[in-house]
């Protein structure tokens, strides 16, 4: 009987939705077949947290920002509906269940993020453009609510950690041929690297670090001995991909980063102590500053720009006499640093630099590709 009656609910829900459906397309009402999936959302949000965290990972890479979705706020879609439901779902848990693993609440990374989002709140209130700054502190809260509390409970399972890292890898793997096809068509023209991954990401810079850090990653997966041949040669496969994807990213700035995984990997596996680490740290530095006047002499004397052959690409990553896009970055370090000379202790306010620092820029110091907002 009970088994009937579930049977007559299912049909009967199934027919209701069918001619909902029918009337509200019939009145040219669209969102309303929307509403399964965002069912679907809620469920997995109230019964399968983790599985709705995967979707989100899995969505990432090929989520679309709206620059002005009204009032002048942007979105990341679908990511930040997600990421602002997961959030409030975990926190009514939280309060409701009063049931969270302390262990983590006590860490010190933790704490570091309390400090952190409290002085930023502090700093929100103070601030020159407090809109743009409790907007900023909000989608912080909703990013360290999903990617380090409620990810942090799922990283203790192996299993889940894997997927975790799969779901990102499978849809970026997507995205890096896409941008290299597009590539392919303007004869991976240097230029075109700058914006060929659009939509899906605003520019090089960002695009080249997110396959930059997932290198280390499938490098390791090829020789994990938890890991079967098959699996490996899998991410053998996905590792030749995305090792392509950084190079015809010409994202110097990612180049640079894998080079330092790899003698950060030596170190690891040769088992170096730390004072040892630190104390070639200090050297360097002293050494740094010993030999500032020569090193900057020679350094001026590289007058290799931004090229599409690879090898001159390399090389103009010590320019910092006519690369622009090094000297540009060296200006907005200075209009930082001007702006903490006039307000050390608490700032302009989060997320406010990008609209503020235009008045601190020297003009000794501008480039061809200064800008006002930082957007060229």
């Amino acid at each position: 009987m009970l088994d009937s009656l579930k049977q007559k609910w299912v049909y009967g829900s199934g027919l209701a939705f069918i001619g909902l459906a029918a009337l509200f397309l019939y009145f040219e009402i669209l969102w309303f077949l929307a509403l399964p999936v965002a069912l679907v959302i809620v469920y997995l949000a109230l019964f399968r947290l983790h599985w709705l965290m995967l979707l989100i990972v899995f969505v990432t890479p090929i989520s679309i920002t709206i620059d002005n979705v009204g009032g002048g706020f942007g979105l990341t879609l679908p990511t930040d509906p997600l990421m602002f439901g997961a959030m409030l779902v975990f926190l009514f848990k939280v309060f409701y269940d009063h049931r969270y693993d302390m262990r983590i609440v006590r860490h010190p990374i933790s704490i570091a993020i309390f400090i952190n989002l409290i002085w930023m709140f502090l700093t929100s209130i103070t601030s020159e453009l407090p809109l743009v700054s409790f907007k900023f502190l909000i989608s912080r809260l909703w990013f360290v609510v999903t990617f380090y509390f409620i990810a942090v409970q799922m990283f203790q399972y192996r299993d889940l950690l894997i997927k975790y890292f799969w779901m990102y890898i499978i849809p970026m793997t997507f995205v890096i041929i896409y941008t290299m096809s597009r590539q392919y068509v303007r004869a991976f023209d240097e230029k075109a690297a700058h914006w060929v991954m659009t939509p899906f990401f605003n520019d090089h810079t960002s695009y080249g670090a997110m396959i930059a850090m997932f290198i280390p990653l499938l490098f390791n997966f090829m020789f994990d001995e938890k890991f079967k041949i098959d699996a490996k040669i899998v991410s053998g496969f996905f590792f030749f991909i995305f090792l392509i994807g950084l190079i015809m990213s010409y994202t110097r700035a990612a180049w640079v980063s894998v080079v330092a995984a790899i003698f950060l990997a030596i170190f690891i596996k040769l088992r170096i102590r730390w004072w040892i680490l630190s104390l070639l740290g200090v050297t360097l530095v002293a050494l740094f500053f010993s030999f500032q006047s020569t090193i900057l002499q020679e350094l001026e004397k590289n007058r290799q720009d931004s090229s599409g052959n690879l090898a001159e690409h390399v090389q103009s990553i010590t320019n910092v006499a006519t690369d622009a896009s090094n000297l540009e970055r060296i200006n907005r370090w200075k209009s930082a640093f001007r702006m903490f000379a006039e307000d050390p202790v608490m700032g302009k306010g989060p997320g406010t630099y990008a609209f503020l620092y235009a008045p601190y820029q020297h003009s000794s110091d501008l480039t061809i590709i200064s800008t006002t907002f930082g957007d060229l």
